[in-house]
């Protein structure tokens, strides 16, 4: 199972909210905002702008054909043709129509568009992808099941069909529902909650049959109509989105609870670097002024004959008290690079260190100054050695 190429991959999505004759669906303009801002989230499933064709108000089912037919021969992977407004029924073939701007509330359907057109644009001979995926949310639109995509044996083999899958919010006796002062049509509205939040399944990857489980069980929840779906071949398995749920949870690797206690652990770490910072500058300093200390007394009040003094001179106390910082630096710089991998390993984060925070290298540059501070003071309170 994988993810539809969204480079190869095109949506058409339709959308009718304003008629003439029939009840207006203001909620139908954020439905095409919607889906059209997650089919193109990165998250979700990274259509292009390009590939993503939203049509809102078509002046005529010729212009709504037209569109269909110009993404079915762009895609070479996946086409999604979703539809959201009325639906008509024709009193007379009990054919389903969909209803554009100036489709009357009765009598004549020939300014609406035919399903069995759409159908057969979508099995025509120009498409060149191998699956499809069309959604209706309208009412009645479960009747579009009954023709299907398959279309006949021969035309589908000519149109290189292989997987289909026709998706509506009713079945073919119940209307659609749009509640009042909700941002979408119910149906859309589930399916909008579910591609944003993702669902709770074993799965990186959203399948239409995933896809559908999670909006019955939703739409069952709520007591409202509830969604149809028909799968031809292996339809089912077209992958549409990402499991956001999963997405999420493989970003974070660890719950809130495990998350704050890492901090907390690089906290404590923190905190002990710098006490062992400190207590390896304090040894330092303690060394160095007891040798200081000890050579100023022996020098000052005689206890080591001149003789001793020049044999204890600089060219062996200075080597001395330089290897003792540079031991002491090694062991703070040890410290320190113990404490930036193990923050590396709890925060997830893989960072070459640069290399002026390599133990070997602060150590010799710690005992350079010390040399060299160690020869201003023999040079500055003993000149005579």
């Amino acid at each position: 199972m994988e993810l539809s190429d969204p480079a190869a991959s095109r949506a058409v999505l339709i959308g009718v909210h304003s008629y003439r004759a029939l009840a207006a669906l203001p909620a139908v303009e954020n439905n095409l905002r919607g889906l059209s801002g997650l089919f193109m989230d990165e998250s979700v499933w990274g259509l292009t702008g390009e590939n993503c064709t939203v049509l809102l108000q078509p002046g005529s089912a010729a212009e709504v054909l037209d569109t269909i037919e110009k993404a079915s021969r762009q895609a070479t992977d996946t086409l999604v043709v979703y539809f959201a407004g009325h639906g008509l029924i024709d009193p007379y073939s009990d054919e389903l129509y969909l209803a554009l701007t100036d489709s009357p509330a009765e009598g004549r359907l020939d300014r609406s568009l035919r399903f069995e057109d759409l159908r057969r644009v979508l099995i025509g001979r120009s498409v060149r992808c191998p699956r499809r995926v069309l959604i209706l949310d309208c009412c009645w639109s479960g009747r579009a099941l009954a023709g299907g995509m398959a279309g006949r044996q021969d035309v589908a083999k000519r149109a290189r069909v292989r997987d289909a899958c026709v998706l509506t919010a009713t079945d073919g006796t119940q209307q659609a529902w749009a509640p009042i002062g909700e941002p979408y049509t119910a149906f859309t509205g589930e399916l909008v909650r579910v591609l944003s939040e993702g669902v709770d399944v074993d799965s990186s990857l959203l399948d239409m049959e995933i896809l559908y489980q999670a909006l019955l069980l939703g739409l069952e929840a709520k007591r409202r109509p509830l969604p149809q779906q028909r799968n031809m071949n292996m339809s089912g398995r077209i992958c549409l989105a990402r499991n956001r749920k999963r997405l999420h949870e493989a970003t974070l690797s660890v719950s809130p609870r495990e998350y704050r206690q890492v901090r907390a652990d690089v906290g404590q770490m923190a905190s002990l670097r710098r006490i062992v910072a400190a207590r390896a500058v304090f040894a330092t300093i303690t060394v160095l002024s007891l040798a200081i200390a000890v050579w100023i007394y022996a020098f000052q009040f005689d206890v080591l004959s001149e003789e001793s003094l020049i044999a204890l001179s600089p060219t062996w106390f200075v080597p001395l008290m330089v290897g003792s910082t540079g031991l002491i630096s090694l062991q703070v710089s040890n410290n320190w690079l113990r404490w930036q991998e193990d923050h590396q390993r709890l925060s997830g984060e893989r960072k070459r260190l640069p290399w002026i925070q390599m133990p070997l290298f602060t150590a010799i540059v710690t005992a350079l100054l010390s040399a060299g501070l160690m020869w201003l003071f023999f040079d500055f309170f003993f000149p005579s050695l």
